[in-house]
Formats: structure tokens, sequence, C-alpha cells
């Protein structure tokens, strides 16, 4: 900083007195520098799945602008990385990455901020210092790309299965990815008794199942009419360790099961 007096000029060459008052002007040279980073928080269990978006938010020690769309790589398998979504002229930066399927992480991170693309400053022009602050909220959640399948109106669990009145023909099945490979071979129906232990496996012979659009993502199983009469707790699997289900590479090693009751 320093002291600055006025004198003025005019086209003549005319020098007018200095001015009486005087004023500080400060020089701004120091960088913004990152506080901290953090992911938001998973839905479920500190997990991310194929389709679901992380949210990383990378707070500043001072308000700075961006310039570009930045990108900041982060430390999955494969390499991915996460696209600047928002932020400038406040003092936190939001970025968002999509978890493809196949995409892995035990801790999802950034590797080195050096690696952001694009141009952050402050409002004097100074780049922001990128170094890696060593702080707990720099560790994120874990990331599991997995192909996973869901039925709408059904439940992911048996705590969650409705009880329904009546009889089920048809379950829509969603998937959380464009996959191949989906046959009724692939589907596993079993039954627990009404007020017993007993689990009963169940043939799908008859059962029809097509795609329901173009997308490869959604499916509807017709079950067979043998079934209509029984009750219980029924579970449907789908996929699994040898599963010919995939997108691209990645197979369903992992089942996903859909629930519902039989009053």
């Amino acid at each position: 900083s320093g002291t600055v007096r006025v004198r003025q000029t005019d086209l003549a060459g005319n020098t007018g007195s200095p001015a009486a008052s005087s004023g500080q002007v400060i020089v701004d040279a120091i960088a913004p520098a990152v506080k901290d980073y953090a992911f938001s928080s998973p839905g479920s269990a500190g997990k991310f799945s194929g389709g679901q978006t992380a949210v990383l938010t990378i707070n500043f020690s001072e308000i700075v602008t961006v310039s570009g769309v930045p990108t900041i790589t982060l430390n999955t398998t494969p390499i991915r990385s996460a696209t600047y979504a928002g932020g400038s002229g406040t003092t936190a930066l939001t970025f968002r990455y999509v978890v493809q399927l196949g995409d892995t992480a035990q801790a999802l991170g950034v590797p080195s901020l050096a690696t952001l693309s694009g141009a952050v400053f402050d409002i004097a022009g100074n780049s922001a210092d990128l170094a890696m602050p060593n702080t707990p909220s720099t560790i994120g959640p874990t990331i599991s790309g997995i192909i996973t399948a869901t039925a709408a109106g059904f439940g992911s669990t048996s705590a969650t299965a409705p009880s329904l009145s009546t009889t089920v023909r048809q379950i829509p099945i969603t998937f959380n990815g464009s996959v191949t490979g989906v046959t009724l071979s692939q589907l596993r129906l079993s039954l627990t008794v009404l007020g017993s232990t007993v689990v009963r496996q169940l043939s799908l012979t008859g059962a029809t199942l097509s795609a329901t659009g173009s997308s490869g993502t959604t499916y509807m199983l017709t079950l067979p009419s043998t079934l209509a009469t029984l009750r219980g707790l029924y579970r449907l699997d789908i996929g699994g360790p040898t599963s010919t289900i995939a997108a691209g590479t990645v197979k369903m090693a992992t089942a996903s099961s859909i629930y519902w009751r039989r009053a």
C-alpha cells in the first residue's frame, strides 16, 4: 500500500495545485488459496453408484472469478474429471461428476488441484494458488459404478416390500444404464410362503420379458397367471456373478433384488 496525492493537468498543459487531501491505494498481490474441498454426501451408506452425481465444492480464501469451463481430474479408475458447475463471484466453486458404469474409487478425491483447467483468479487478477490442502474433508465417498435394477412401486429390500392386495402380473424393470443380454434366464423368482420361513423357487415358464423403449434401460416382465394365487414375500433377483447382462464391457456381477408381498 502507499499514499497518493493527485495533481490535474488540462489539455493546454496548465497544472493545478496538488490535492489537499490524500488517500491510500492498496495493491493486492496475494493469490486466493484453497482452504478445503469436500464432496456432497452420497445417498446411501457413503457410496455413489452408476448414474449418480457427486458434487465437489472447493472453498477459497477470497472471492474468485472463473474463466472458461474448468475441469478437475479425479482419482477414479478409469480416470474421470469433474466439470465446473458454478460459483464464480463467490468463495465456493462447485464441480459435478456423474458416475459411469464401471467406475471405481475406494475414497473419491482430487489427487492434485494443479490439474484444474481454465482460469481462476481474484478481483485483482491474481491467479489462484492451487496447492492441495491437507484436511479431513478431502476424503470422499466410495465410487462403485455397478449395474443396478429397480422397479417402480416395488421394494429394494424385504423391509421396503409393499403389501399388495391384488395379484402382480407386470413388473417394470429399470436399469441405471443402457444394457444388453437381458433375458428370462438372467432372472430368478422365489417366494417365502406366508406364515412360514419356507422359500420356494418359482418357475418363470410362461413369463415374457421385453424392452419397453430404445434406450436399453427399461424392460417389462409379465408373470404367468399360475402365480396369481400364491401368497407371501416375493423376491426377484436380476443378474449375478455369471450374468450376461452388461453395459459394454461392464458385467452385472452383483445381483439386484426386487421385493413385494402378496397379502
